[in-house]
């Protein structure tokens, strides 16, 4: 993945150019306007600045992220574009490299790092923080910008997204297990995720349930199944897991929902400790509510990574929040991958896969609205 920023005279002719020179394979992160004065600032002319991400190598770009925001105003990617910059003499073509910050025993220059006294600083810091991300995740964020505008910011955020998380590859496992505190949405999370294997993937999926504690769950993850066409047991106590493990060996997945452990609860959360490990070969997601308090999410990955320090998140309840930052703070303490989210009860259209680059194009649409 290449950021590029590009400049010209105006925002279409801008457009037309990238799209001749790269096609598809271009995706703009912001548009800005800027006024120039003339040397002796008599004159002001515009020019147009565009941030735009390259892939080197062909992807499918997926659609953005349907949520809502607090201007009811929905972020629409922009035009996919492409001109011959290289042949017009009035665009010009800057490529950005990231780089790491200095080691502490090297000075770091003033210009890799954006002035916290700058104004413009001082108002990106604002607007994030109004999204909800806290202030040491900022300050991550801005120690990376080379610069004090939204350009710098916007590199910076997909930088740090990359940097503390790895992608999360889609292919999972046979054995794939739900994990959670209570009220995270684990098992209308399940439902959805198997309507999409079943539906669309066509695969053959088995649910299992060891979410006793609650018979609402059973019989909730019971009727999906239903509708599904998909078999469903109940898990009992810890020597059941083999016996039906062998008995689904033929399925492509099998999704195993747990009962909602409260991370202060050390005897449950030892019980499923227990659970998961009757099994070697496993996924593991761990399903957080997005409107979590940072300071619960601190508590609960530390707990959590006593029991597994090897899972995924699937962050549910986006519809709940009109703040996106808080994807930033949890990706940013437990520095694991997102796998999915999920926006809303229906099933199975409200759960996506989770892709860092459409994210950063939401958060970054949000403060060009501002």
């Amino acid at each position: 993945m290449r950021i590029l920023k590009v400049t010209g005279k105006d925002e279409l002719s801008l457009q037309e150019q990238i799209q001749k020179e790269y096609g598809d394979k271009a995706i703009i992160i912001t548009s800005q306007e800027e006024k120039r004065k003339s040397l002796f600032g008599i004159k002001s002319r515009s020019i147009w600045n565009m941030t735009i991400a390259v892939e080197d190598n062909e992807v499918e770009i997926l659609p953005p992220l349907d949520l809502p925001d607090n201007k009811s105003k929905k972020i629409e990617p922009r035009p996919r574009i492409e001109p011959n910059l290289r042949s017009e003499p009035r665009y010009k073509e800057q490529r950005v490299e990231y780089r790491s910050p200095a080691p502490k025993s090297q000075p770091v220059s003033p210009k890799t790092e954006a002035d916290p006294q700058n104004g413009a600083v001082i108002t990106l810091r604002k607007i994030l923080r109004d999204e909800g991300i806290e202030d040491d995740v900022l300050q991550e964020i801005f120690s990376q910008a080379y610069d004090d505008n939204l350009d710098a910011v916007s590199r910076s955020i997909y930088y740090t997204l990359n940097k503390l998380m790895p992608k999360f590859h889609h292919n999972l496992p046979k054995i794939n297990f739900f994990i959670g505190p209570t009220g995270v949405g684990k098992t209308t999370t399940i439902a959805k995720l198997t309507a999409l294997k079943v539906l669309q993937e066509k695969k053959k999926i088995v649910l299992l349930t060891a979410d006793t504690y609650r018979i609402a769950a059973v019989e909730q993850l019971r009727t999906y199944a239903d509708i599904l066409g998909v078999p469903i047991e109940t898990i009992y106590n810890d020597e059941e897991v083999g016996q039906y493990l062998e008995k689904w060996k033929d399925a492509d997945h099998i999704f195993i929902d747990t009962a909602g452990r409260s991370h202060k609860n050390l005897e449950q959360l030892s019980e499923l400790e227990q659970l998961l490990f009757k099994c070697e070969d496993k996924q593991i997601f761990l399903v957080l509510n997005m409107s979590t308090a940072y300071r619960d999410v601190q508590n609960i990955a530390n707990i959590y990574e006593k029991i597994t320090k090897d899972f995924a998140l699937i962050i549910t309840k986006l519809d709940e929040t009109d703040a996106i930052g808080n994807l930033m703070n949890i990706t940013f303490r437990t520095k694991k991958p997102i796998a999915y989210i999920t926006t809303g009860q229906n099933v199975p259209n409200d759960i996506e896969k989770f892709e860092n680059l459409q994210y950063v194009k939401l958060l970054i649409g949000r403060l060009n609205y501002e």
